[in-house]
């Protein structure tokens, strides 16, 4: 049996990596964009967004979402803009994006490449769903329609709320 250990990251690492990549890309930090479970998220005055993860296995994920946007020449989907892969640094985990604007679509580190990350009941899918459709509302449709484009192109969604999907 394997075991992982799973450490904390703290908010001193992540802004260490955070800096230590703009140094090396001689980039100045703007704002802080968000954050979360995975990671931060700071724009610079490029104008692009750096992702600096707390865990490997996000940053994986992440990753190959992007080579699998970019490979596809995938820029919108649905009419909602995806941010475009600049840069990325494997040591520092940090992946840099162009920065977009409303409406659109981001956050790739719990999306499945070629099939979902999990398998999980039909109970649980409905039960997930009906939890989507009351954060959309009358959304809804558009976000189905989103989820879809996304897996012709062999993406799986799986965050989906309405921070990751926004619309105008």
């Amino acid at each position: 049996m394997l075991v992982v250990m799973v450490f904390p990251v703290s908010d001193e690492d992540l802004r260490f990596r955070l800096t230590e990549y703009a140094k090396r890309r001689k980039l100045e930090i703007h704002e802080h964009l968000g954050g979360g479970i995975q990671g931060i998220v700071f724009s610079t005055y490029l104008p692009s967004a750096i992702k600096v993860f707390k865990r490997r296995v996000h940053y994986e994920r992440e990753v190959a979402v992007y080579h699998r946007i970019k490979s596809r020449g995938i820029s919108s989907v649905c009419g909602f803009t995806v941010p475009k892969p600049l840069r990325r640094h494997d040591e520092l985990m940090i992946v840099e994006m162009e920065l977009v604007v409303k409406p659109f679509v981001l956050d790739f580190a719990s999306a499945g490449v070629d099939g979902p990350l999990f398998e999980y009941s039909a109970e649980t899918l409905a039960e997930d769903e009906q939890r989507r459709k009351e954060l959309f509302e009358d959304r809804w449709p558009t976000v189905k329609n989103i989820i879809a484009e996304f897996r012709m192109h062999g993406i799986y969604l799986s965050d989906v709320k309405p921070g990751n999907i926004m619309f105008e």
